[in-house]
């Protein structure tokens, strides 16, 4: 199964459809998301940005939520926002393939699903964000704590992939530079 997703990643890896996909990523971060963050025009706190929050703080941050936004941000987790994880995968993916296409076998199999992993963490933070949301203002600590490690599992999934990126070119730029390369 790896190998099948690893070769349909090789053949998207083009450069036509890395600028669709950020086009399409750029237009989530600076046209979707933010509408999805003030619902109504209300600049609300949103969980998805932090790294950490303790179960006080998630519901504090809840508690701010008119009923009607707390309903829009159930939606929008539910839609908006499971779409989003599979853009920014696929975007990070092509780039982790296109930056280490000479990279030996085990790293080229490895550093595509960073994003993946990023993006399945995203996935179970937004269904737990949804029950958070649901239920309120009966409140759960234990599925507070359950979708901050998401939470946390997302960022750095995030974090390790850019760094891999940078590493990745790091290394492209200084093989271009070495004489007799």
């Amino acid at each position: 199964m790896t190998d099948r997703f690893l070769a349909v990643l090789n053949k998207l890896a083009t450069w036509k459809v890395i600028i669709v996909l950020a086009v399409l990523f750029l237009a989530f971060d600076f046209l979707v998301l933010p509408a999805m963050a003030s619902p109504g025009g209300e600049t609300l706190p949103v969980l998805d940005l932090k790294f950490w929050y303790t179960p006080a703080r998630a519901y504090e941050a809840i508690s701010q939520y008119s009923p009607e936004a707390r309903q829009f941000s159930v939606i929008s987790h539910l839609t908006i926002d499971l779409v989003y994880p599979v853009i920014y995968a696929l975007l990070l993916s092509l780039l982790l393939v296109v930056v280490f296409r000479a990279a030996p076998e085990s790293q080229k199999r490895q550093l595509p699903l960073l994003p993946w992993r990023a993006a399945l963490a995203d996935v179970l933070e937004n269904l737990g964000l949804v029950a958070m949301f649901s239920i309120f203002p009966a409140q759960f600590p234990l599925l507070s704590w359950i979708t901050t490690i998401f939470t946390a599992l997302k960022w750095l999934q995030i974090g390790f992939t850019f760094l891999a990126l940078l590493i990745g070119l790091l290394l492209l730029v200084l093989k271009k530079r070495k004489p007799g390369v």
